[in-house]
């Protein structure tokens, strides 16, 4: 856990202090979930969430991928009842910019007037896209980013690698057999994203497909920043090179954010994955024979 949020939520706890409403924000998911997780273990005093009378959550489900009315409705029903343990109730939000409007216009109301000992923690990597209004009534909190290393698994690490190679042999020695192995590191794409388990029993198939879209965006962002770095690494000395070099970097890169794009409007997972590997090899063929017919 951050040590910075966690000194100043201890401190205000012993204070009497307490927000009513906490919205913490990080671009790194998993650094986002254990921030989240560890500040209702702190403030409830409780290590089995799944398990804690006291704390109720939600997350964006449906085909849209969206928090509902409905399920904020119901939420503030669920915290609108006795407290059992610590005489503090907590209300997580997971990814509080999926709300549709009429949902944020309903936390909105229950803010204006949070009933005595209820917390309610939003969390979100894009704080931009939640209402103003209800940034407004927030405590908000950029958690610290976790390092790569701490966040993703082994296996996770091994995929990366293969997708650092993918990149440089693609700008290195270019070839047609390349398809094979974009094709086989998609493949090991979804593997891994099957790996991926829900954090609560509670509405399993719609946590499972929440976290496993969440976790797909945050490895779009880890191949982004991974070609970023590569291409920035190998850039070439010479004008000419060097402005083509960058041409086919914006495009690469545009790439991955039409993926996160299409991720967002609840495309199919797989189809998201193909096209942006395969958009990395389609860029560096059309412009490797745009350089040949000149």
């Amino acid at each position: 856990m951050d040590m910075f949020l966690r000194a100043k939520l201890t401190e205000l706890a012993h204070t009497g202090r307490l927000p009513h409403a906490i919205l913490l924000v990080s671009t790194n998911s998993c650094a986002l979930k254990a921030n989240v997780e560890a500040c209702a273990k702190l403030l409830l005093r409780c290590e089995n969430l799944s398990a804690c009378a006291d704390c109720s959550m939600i997350r964006p489900s449906g085909k849209m991928g969206q928090i509902s009315i409905d399920d904020i409705r119901e939420l503030t029903h669920r915290i609108g009842q006795s407290s059992f343990e610590q005489g503090l109730k907590l209300a997580i939000i997971h990814r509080a910019d999926r709300m549709h409007r009429f949902a944020a216009n309903a936390l909105l109301k229950f803010l204006e007037e949070p009933p005595d000992g209820t917390i309610f923690l939003l969390c979100t990597r894009r704080p931009y896209e939640v209402l103003p209004t209800i940034r407004s009534r927030c405590i908000t909190y950029r958690v610290r980013e976790i390092d790569a290393k701490e966040t993703l698994d082994e296996k996770w690490q091994g995929w990366l690698s293969q997708w650092q190679w993918l990149i440089q042999s693609v700008d290195e020695n270019p070839r047609d057999n390349l398809w094979c192995e974009a094709y086989a590191l998609i493949h090991n794409f979804c593997v891994l994203l099957d790996g991926v388990q829900p954090s609560s029993s509670e509405n399993a198939e719609n946590n499972e497909n929440s976290e496993r879209r969440a976790c797909l965006e945050a490895r779009l962002g880890d191949c982004a920043r991974t070609l970023y770095e590569i291409s920035m690494r190998t850039m070439p000395v010479d004008a000419f090179s060097r402005r083509k070099a960058i041409v086919i970097l914006a495009r690469r890169m545009e790439a991955i954010e039409t993926a996160a794009m299409l991720l967002r409007l609840n495309y199919g997972e797989a189809a998201i994955i193909e096209f942006f590997i395969i958009s990395l090899l389609g860029q560096n063929y059309s412009q490797d024979h745009k350089t040949n017919g000149e």
